[in-house]
């Protein structure tokens, strides 16, 4: 069994454990409280039965229940479970003796005095236990959320995420084995995929598994998984609008770096919906990006490249990154500052690709 299914059998486990032990403390937490309300609801109850006069028969009666409640369930008739009056009080504050005398001297008064005070302080012990049955229920499903939060972490990867590694197909278990671009992308490309509910095939191509050992790393890394986000959550489609279209029900989308040269050449691809150049071309004009002489001057198919304007899209800035935001003009922009290039290639409807061209440097040695 591999670490990746231990993981998931165990955050499985752990969920059930809790589960069973939090529905049994529950359970015999809600029967006590149970047995208290009943409990509380016989104390509230005594000084209703003072009238005057009383028998003899009525104050025995009356006398017998305040023992019962104080012995506690042993000797209570009908009333399980129940605490011991003096516990529930703490002894201290109530005397059952004394009352028992008052009532057996027929000073009912004072002993009805005495009992309604006893009931206004076992309603307050009784509002305070409430709060802490809340509570304690409120933080159990608080854990209950936590826990499933974890499992849910773990079994998150519904669609089945191919790999092809220099021409090697590869499943995700063995992605803790791939280089960290290689796990940037795949963990990119599975949060935008949950996020837009649009599935995908990730297909990657480089050497070692896609090492790269460059200052302009970062730079890299982050390009491509702007890049990746975007192929999903605008190229990607539900299933059954691409089977309709007559393409594959799944989003494929392609990721290849290599070196040529004193370059790194990055390419992203996918069989998307592509970039609809009629609708990029008006986007860019009611921005007030180009002006009309600009756009009658543009060769059929060149109007895609207005999506690379720095103001085409409405982005936030990207704090403490290579990119300054998250967009396409902000990838061109450092590329090119950099000494790099950036290329579009697309088909409306069949595909979209950009090309990187980053120069290589040099890593300096540390001592």
């Amino acid at each position: 069994m591999d670490n990746r299914t231990t993981l998931k059998v165990l955050s499985l486990l752990l969920l059930l454990a809790y589960l069973v032990g939090f529905a049994w403390l529950g359970s015999k937490t809600l029967r006590a409280f149970s047995a208290e309300s009943e409990f509380v609801g016989v104390v509230k109850n005594l000084p209703s039965r003072f009238h005057e006069p009383m028998n003899f028969y009525e104050i025995e009666n009356l006398i017998q229940t305040i023992e019962e409640l104080s012995a506690g369930p042993s000797s209570a008739q009908g009333l399980l479970n129940i605490p011991r009056l003096d516990d529930y009080i703490e002894g201290d504050l109530f005397d059952v003796n004394a009352l028992v005398a008052l009532l057996k001297d027929s000073r009912l008064r004072l002993a009805q005095s005495q009992l309604v005070e006893l009931s206004v302080r076992v309603t307050e012990v009784h509002n305070k236990n409430l709060t802490k049955l809340i509570l304690y229920f409120f933080i159990g499903l608080v854990g209950c959320y936590a826990i499933a939060s974890v499992v849910a972490h773990c079994y998150g990867r519904v669609k089945f995420i191919e790999h092809t590694v220099g021409g090697k197909s590869v499943g995700p278990e063995e992605v803790e084995a791939s280089s960290p671009l290689a796990v940037a992308i795949d963990n990119t490309s599975h949060i935008e995929s949950v996020k837009s509910g649009h599935g995908y095939v990730l297909e990657l191509k480089g050497d070692d598994r896609l090492s790269v050992t460059d200052p302009n790393y970062p730079l890299i890394e982050a390009s491509i998984c702007e890049m990746v986000s975007n192929s999903i959550v605008h190229g990607g489609r539900a299933s059954a609008v691409r089977e309709a279209a007559g393409k594959p029900a799944t989003l494929k989308v392609f990721v290849g770096v290599a070196r040529e040269g004193s370059d790194w050449v990055v390419t992203i691809a996918d069989d998307g919906e592509g970039i609809d150049e009629m609708e990029t071309v008006q986007h860019a004009v009611s921005k007030q990006l180009v002006s009309d002489t600009t756009i009658k001057g543009l060769d059929t198919g060149h109007g895609v490249k207005l999506i690379l304007l720095e103001g085409f899209s409405d982005v936030r800035p990207n704090k403490g990154g290579p990119l300054k935001s998250n967009s396409l003009a902000s990838i061109r922009e450092s590329v090119q500052a950099v000494g790099g290039s950036v290329s579009l290639r697309n088909r409306p409807t069949v595909f979209c690709e950009f090309k990187l061209k980053i120069p290589a440097q040099t890593m300096k040695k540390t001592a």
